[in-house]
């Protein structure tokens, strides 16, 4: 994710998450998209920034562990996808809508084959129960990239 602070933007990502992806070629329908992050592992290269947005003022870790996302609707377009779903964020739900890409099938480092998807969205943290905060953006890019394993 990329976020404007003042003095300049913050960078981060989060390193536990899981995701189920399930895309049915013969019955779209059947398609869904589901994502949970582990907001405590959140990691923007500065730990002591880090504790800091598990606070109230931020994530509020205690109260609100996770972010999730349900897709409501995938819909296939060659290689592309759309998902509309609901977030989840701090007690507030909002309708989300985001474009990806499937990039490939790779073989990964424990040599399992992969699934390669990116897409980008962007989000309003205030309305997903952030306080507004004069020196910090309320707009957050979200860029990702995920390597899913078939099961």
């Amino acid at each position: 994710f990329l976020i404007e602070s003042s003095p300049k933007y913050t960078k981060g990502y989060f390193e536990n998450f899981d995701i189920l992806f399930k895309i049915s070629d013969n019955d779209p329908k059947n398609s869904k998209l589901k994502v949970s992050i582990d907001v405590s592992s959140i990691n923007t290269d500065n730990s002591m920034r880090d504790k800091n947005l598990m606070d109230e003022d931020y994530f509020n870790k205690l109260t609100y562990p996770s972010i999730s996302f349900q897709s409501k609707e995938i819909i296939k377009n060659d290689s592309n996808y759309t998902a509309n779903g609901i977030i989840d964020m701090m007690g507030k739900k909002s309708e989300l809508s985001f474009n990806f890409e499937f990039q490939g099938l790779e073989i990964n480092k424990q040599n399992k084959e992969v699934a390669i998807f990116e897409g980008d969205f962007t989000i309003d943290r205030v309305k997903l129960g952030m306080n507004h905060i004069k020196s910090i953006g309320d707009q957050v890019n979200v860029d990702f990239y995920c390597e899913l394993v078939r099961k």
